[in-house]
């Protein structure tokens, strides 16, 4: 069942089942880069763990390049799946990765680790230390930790005239002179669910700069202790890039700049947990994150990304109806008050107790609001006391 259950992920993250072939890094080919020379469009280079000194370039060739991550969905997994871009052949062309070219559409990026890239030259910089994504490419680059890589322009991820999704990543510890964790520029980039930590710029931009990039799009990223001369968080000249639902949290420099006033305004609203945000739902709290040892992390179940996220929980029973920001789920069973993996007499009698007598709070929060309105009072007692005694609706029911 799992080995059916793998097959089915490695499927659907290349975009379906083809008749493509696979080339495994080292068994089939020692190096990466002549794994990508023999590939042709929709074959996968499946890269077992280990330390790969390579500068990789991907030019107008829809492949995929995964780790066995897509198999275990393990941390250690992508975490021990190096590409070290420390040591290029040519100085000029010293992107960790590189993919360019509109016939690149279709390529996916996943489970690795990019590290020690110090940027491609172009004209006067060097740019993208990490990935470079040019002329019109659209890879998909997901689920990857990106640290430890420089630039002029773009550390972590350089973006320019292409339009790649960049989603569920960990951009740490990334340097440039212009953004630190990523670099745009007339991009069309659609950048959700990462968590971008401690990158540094020393001009504009520590987490992200975006220049003359109005189809991009920032929603649910987690974006923490970054530092910049000139904002820390996010640099964006275009108040048509859309940025929602992240959040903001002790950036040096300030959280965002030149976006509008609104961005960034809390004094208009609040979220879904009653937190105070801005009108496109950017929150401004401690995502109280609990470990970054070896890039791992989770966050603790009073965070305020919990439920805080644009999209709708496909399985609500198991943590509210609204996702989360950033790239891991905060999975709760609603009702659970005492966190035992079952709902019984022990969490209505607790949920009584901190909405009438002071007790102490759920946690998260919403593991008490039985109806999932984003509001934990009488009328969740009043439907779980229904559930548990007269077999009435089930969590986050109408």
């Amino acid at each position: 069942m799992k080995k059916c259950l793998a097959v089915l992920l490695l499927a659907l993250l290349i975009g379906g089942i083809t008749t493509a072939e696979t080339i495994s890094v080292p068994q089939d080919k020692s190096e990466i880069s002549a794994a990508i020379f023999e590939a042709q469009d929709g074959d996968t280079i499946l890269i077992s763990p280990g330390h790969y000194i390579e500068n990789i370039v991907i030019e107008n060739k829809r492949i995929s390049l995964l780790s066995y991550f897509v198999f275990d969905q393990s941390f250690e997994t992508m975490s021990q799946t190096i590409i070290d871009g420390s040591s290029p052949i040519d100085p000029e062309q010293a992107s960790a990765i590189t993919v360019i070219g509109e016939q690149s559409e279709g390529v996916v990026i996943s489970g690795l680790t990019i590290f020690g890239g110090v940027g491609t030259f172009m004209g006067n910089r060097y740019a993208g230390g990490g990935v470079l994504i040019d002329n019109q490419a659209s890879p998909v680059i997901k689920y990857n930790i990106i640290t430890t890589n420089t630039a002029t322009c773009g550390g972590g991820i350089a973006v320019y005239n292409s339009s790649p999704i960049i989603e569920k990543n960990l951009i740490i510890g990334n340097m440039s002179a212009n953004g630190g964790g990523i670099d745009l520029e007339a991009a069309s980039a659609f950048i959700s669910d990462n968590m971008i930590v401690s990158n540094s710029a020393s001009a504009t931009g520590g987490a992200v700069r975006a220049i003359g990039s109005p189809g991009s799009v920032f929603t649910d990223n987690i974006i923490l202790w970054n530092q910049g001369e000139d904002v820390g968080g996010i640099f964006c000249d275009d108040p048509n890039t859309l940025i929602q639902y992240n959040s903001f949290w002790d950036n040096s420099g300030g959280d965002i700049g030149d976006t509008g006033s609104a961005i960034g305004d809390t004094t208009c609203c609040f979220n879904f947990n009653g937190i105070p945000c801005d009108s496109f739902f950017n929150i401004f709290r401690d995502p109280m994150v609990s470990d970054l040892d070896g890039f791992n992390y989770t966050v603790l179940c009073s965070s305020s990304v919990i439920d805080a996220g644009s999209g709708t929980n496909p399985d609500p029973e198991y943590g509210s109806s609204h996702t989360d920001i950033g790239p891991l789920e905060t999975l709760y069973l609603v009702g659970d008050y005492t966190n035992d993996d079952i709902i019984d007499i022990d969490d209505v009698v607790r949920l009584i107790e901190y909405v009438y007598l002071n007790g102490p709070a759920p946690c998260p929060l919403n593991a008490g609001d039985w109806n999932c309105d984003g509001k934990t009072n009488l009328i969740d007692i009043s439907r779980f006391v229904n559930y548990i005694f007269k077999g009435g609706p089930e969590q986050c029911s109408n």
